[in-house]
């Protein structure tokens, strides 16, 4: 109810005479309010909210106002209703005494209420320039760390497949659960091991579920002919959240033949056992299926490996360590061209008056808008050494070959003249060559001017800055390459 008055109950007949249109609010001579348009343990806050005023007509009257003030301003903590006196305004002149008081009250409360909004208008503002250049600097520092190499998921848990055991035979339309043996914060990826390929046709569903909230968090499905022996990948392109959550991944199976997945350790804890989908109590037995977990920053956008990424999906995504392993020299007698687990990079070393090169084969899907590339050296004392990138078709590979020997590697040049002719060609694309110090850190940023459509090689390239320079201690180096769908 809006616009009440305060009124003492000894006021009351003089009240009636103002002929307000006006609820009164009537105390009594202790303060209290013995209205019983109000409820005992609301009154004060109603009245808070809607009382214009508390008049006192009479002496009475002003004694059971004040004890009604200070009964207000002890509970509700704040400055209780303008006291309106009329002790001496003459009767005819009480009437508008009190409209021209609440009036007033009005418009105060109106000019308040609008230097209020002002007020309000412009934190909104303030509120919403930080929160751009919040926005903003989260953006620079993602691209920061993306450019350093540090946003790379991390395996927190690795439960490799146990050997010489019989694998769990997972039948058709038995669906299996596993217990993930971890909380869920950042959890990005999920792997479990396939002892042997399925026979015949069939497709496997996966789900990973929130035991607590009852809720599918992803999906994925597979068809017989997409599986093969070792790891089957169960990426998300999102993190999961900051909030824990229990974890179960559900195996279901639709297939002439039982699928087999291997198994790593027996669990005395039966809730992290594996069991029966359609079981009421207890497991199936006490092992657990053969696992791998990552991890990464939660509720962000995974930089997944490239071979786990699904077809035709969009975004930004890092070769994991195994693919760098793989790099294959196509200098074939030379043995400092290597992959470096400890520093997750692959030492690509030049060689005195040639190119030196290694090959990431098919390392560049199809719908690929830009390669990125980490370089470096290792040595504090190493020359100049100039860095390049290139990707081509696959159906264009170059062999390997073995580097000359003494004055015939100065002259001859083996690798340096195949690898331009596949530079050469139309289909190739080559960054610009980038020259660094010892101890310098770049970037290699290859722009592509429409996807690729096919599969494509990357070659990564050093050579000495000067030709004739020995390549002592010159520990060129790569990492961290960074494949985006589109470019940016």
């Amino acid at each position: 109810m809006l616009g009440q008055i305060v009124v003492a109950e000894v006021d009351e007949a003089d009240f009636q005479h103002l002929d307000l249109d006006l609820s009164p609010a009537f105390c009594d001579s202790t303060g209290q309010i013995s209205s019983s348009a109000l409820s005992d343990e609301h009154h004060l806050s109603d009245l808070m909210l809607n009382a214009l005023c508390v008049l006192a007509i009479s002496s009475d009257g002003m004694r059971s106002a004040e004890a009604f003030r200070a009964r207000f301003r002890h509970h509700m903590g704040t400055e209780p209703p303008l006291l309106l006196d009329l002790r001496e305004t003459r009767t005819e002149q009480r009437r508008g005494r009190v409209l021209s008081c609440i009036v007033q009250s009005l418009l105060e409360d109106r000019i308040r209420q609008s230097r209020r909004q002002v007020e309000l208008f412009r934190d909104l503002s303030h509120l919403r320039t930080s929160y751009e250049d919040l926005h903003r600097s989260f953006s620079l520092l993602e691209t920061f760390v993306g450019a350093s190499g540090l946003d790379q998921r991390q395996l927190n848990r690795d439960l490799p497949p146990a050997v010489n055991v019989a694998p769990v035979r997972l039948l058709s339309a038995q669906p299996l659960l596993q217990r993930l043996p971890r909380q869920s914060s950042g959890i990005c990826e999920v792997a479990v091991h396939l002892a042997r390929p399925p026979e015949g046709e069939g497709h496997l569903r996966v789900a990973l579920s929130s035991i607590e909230a009852g809720e599918v968090l992803a999906t994925w499905e597979f068809e017989a002919a997409e599986l093969s022996r070792g790891w089957v990948n169960l990426p998300m392109e999102i993190a999961l959240g900051p909030d824990d959550m229990t974890l179960d991944l559900s195996l279901d199976w639709s297939g002439l033949h039982p699928l087999e997945l291997d198994w790593c350790l027996r669990h005395p804890d039966p809730r992290y056992s594996l069991r029966s989908a359609s079981a009421t109590t207890g497991a199936a037995d006490d092992r657990v299926l053969a696992l791998r977990i990552w991890s990464y920053i939660p509720g962000c956008t995974v930089p997944v490996a490239s071979d786990n990424w699904p077809t035709g999906r969009s975004g930004t995504w890092i070769l994991p360590g195994e693919a760098l392993a793989k790099g294959i020299s196509l200098n074939t007698d030379d043995e400092n061209t290597r992959y470096l687990e400890q520093f997750d990079m692959l030492q690509v070393h030049p060689i005195q008056g040639d190119f030196a090169a290694a090959l990431l084969s098919g390392a560049i899907d199809p719908g690929i808008g830009q390669v990125s590339v980490n370089i470096g050296s290792l040595s504090d004392s190493a020359a100049a050494i100039d860095y390049a990138i290139a990707i081509a078709p696959t159906a264009n590979r170059i062999a390997p070959v073995r580097s000359a020997k003494g004055i015939l590697r100065r002259r001859g040049m083996p690798l340096k003249p195949a690898l331009e002719r596949l530079l050469s060609l139309p289909a190739t694309r080559c960054s610009e060559w980038y020259r660094l110090n010892a101890q310098e850190k770049g970037r290699i940023d290859l722009l592509l001017a429409a996807p690729t459509t096919e599969p494509f090689d990357l070659y990564l390239i050093t050579r000495m800055a000067e030709e004739a320079e020995r390549p002592s201690f010159a520990w060129a180096t790569f990492s961290a390459v960074t494949l985006r769908s589109d470019r940016g």
